[in-house]
């Protein structure tokens, strides 16, 4: 009866713990789901002025370890950063990008209004360092500009 009872409880310990991981999977920010090694992609500082002017509405989504805008039909696209911007952090976790210099901040999965453009092989070449593997598709330059207001 004991042995019969004991591995109950084993089983039932496991059990425990597999249910506690996965509600702990589904109530972590965004940015924890992709893990914490979320990386930037950023112009260098002399290419800075590379930027596009259009005005982009979407929303921003770490995708294999990189930051991505993804635009209201779906389609993500490879953002690329100008110098002064950073990722935004909470208790080790990237929540979002913030620009440094004048401390805005746009969390994941929020809907905004962006600055930038497509980006073509020369934007590839004005990047300050080499894109991570996973990161791929489409690449466009971007910089913060407000949240979206909410839709009645």
């Amino acid at each position: 009866m004991s042995m019969v009872s004991g591995r109950f409880s084993v089983s039932l310990a496991a059990l425990l713990i597999l249910m506690i991981a996965t509600c702990t999977l589904a109530i972590m920010p965004v940015g924890a789901k992709e893990g914490r090694s979320v990386v930037l992609v950023k112009l260098s500082p002399a290419q800075g002025a590379v930027l596009a002017t259009g005005l982009l509405r979407g929303e921003l989504r770490p995708i294999n370890g990189c930051v991505y805008f993804v635009d209201p039909d779906g389609t993500a696209y490879l953002a690329a950063w100008p110098d002064g911007y950073s990722l935004a952090m909470k208790g080790g976790v990237p929540i979002g990008v913030q620009d440094v210099r004048s401390g805005k901040m746009m969390e994941f999965g929020i809907a905004a209004s962006f600055g930038g453009g497509h980006g073509s092989e020369l934007l590839r070449s004005s990047l300050a360092a080499t894109i991570p593997a996973g990161c791929t598709g489409p690449i466009m330059s971007i910089h913060l500009i407000r949240q979206a207001k909410e839709q009645p």
